[in-house]
């Protein structure tokens, strides 16, 4: 089991973006009935926030509840959990540190259709929520009552596993098909390997905006990119030759920090 580590000072604390509870509070929480036929026994619940107290005080309530609870305090460490066990349901804090949440739900909806509850820590994030394949969210601060009854609520929609809300993502020109693994320059299919692909799709999830390296490195290798590493400028140079053209998108390299989608405009 993955269990949070303590925050260092170098860390930005995340309490303030949730709503704590007393002792006595999370009790009566506790004394609630389950509500309608659904009752969680032993169901398996995966939560993934760099916040510890967030998650000491959600593990605690869903535990109490009858849910078993796994912890992870980062979006590589979540990614990997849920590809590598079998999960009724995984909530996602927005904000995590390497691969954020969005990004972390786009990618395992892309290879689960686990139900996935959103932490969300603005209004952006609440819209991306479901744009991204989350089955609901709740809004920071979170109050733990909410969070249970939200739980319960996902669980009992996706009563089997959820889908992707759109299999095609797009870029100019350029086109990926999540379903068929398969990429398109206008009509004309690209042939790539599946790690050309997985990179091609990060990118293109987030056209005109930076992926780290270490996010590409999450997605590809369900760990952090090393500061000697190369296959990854491999695996982009590769692609390039691919993809790229007079009057089509290009993939720029942002020294020290990723790599950028950009519009031939």
């Amino acid at each position: 089991m993955v269990t949070p580590k303590p925050m260092t000072s170098l860390q930005t604390p995340l309490t303030s973006f949730y709503q704590p509870l007393s002792g006595s509070q999370i009790g009566r929480e506790r004394e609630r009935p389950l509500a309608g036929p659904f009752e969680p026994l032993e169901l398996q619940v995966l939560m993934i926030s760099a916040d510890p107290d967030l998650c000491s005080g959600a593990s605690e309530l869903l535990t109490q509840k009858g849910f078993r609870v796994t912890t992870a305090q980062d979006g590589t460490q979540g990614l990997a959990e849920c590809l590598n066990a079998t999960y009724n349901l995984v909530i996602v804090d927005a904000v995590l540190p390497v691969l954020d949440g969005l990004a972390l739900v786009h990618e395992l909806r892309t290879r689960s259709a686990v139900p996935v509850l959103l932490i969300a820590s603005s209004e952006e994030h609440c819209m991306g929520a479901l744009e991204a394949g989350a089955d609901d969210f709740v809004l920071r601060p979170v109050g733990w009552g909410e969070l249970l009854t939200r739980s319960r609520g996902v669980l009992r929609r996706t009563g089997k596993a959820s889908v992707p809300q759109s299999a095609v993502l797009r870029c100019e020109e350029l086109s990926v098909n999540v379903r068929t693994h398969e990429a398109f320059l206008g009509e004309e299919p690209v042939p790539l390997t599946n790690i050309e692909f997985a990179i091609l799709k990060c990118l293109i999830r987030s056209a005109g905006k930076i992926v780290s390296r270490d996010e590409l490195a999450a997605v590809l290798y369900q760990r952090k990119s090393t500061p000697f590493e190369r296959s990854i400028d491999v695996h982009i140079s590769h692609l390039r030759k691919k993809i790229e053209g007079a009057g089509r998108s290009s993939i720029r390299t942002i020294r020290g920090i990723g790599y950028l989608l950009a519009s031939a405009n």
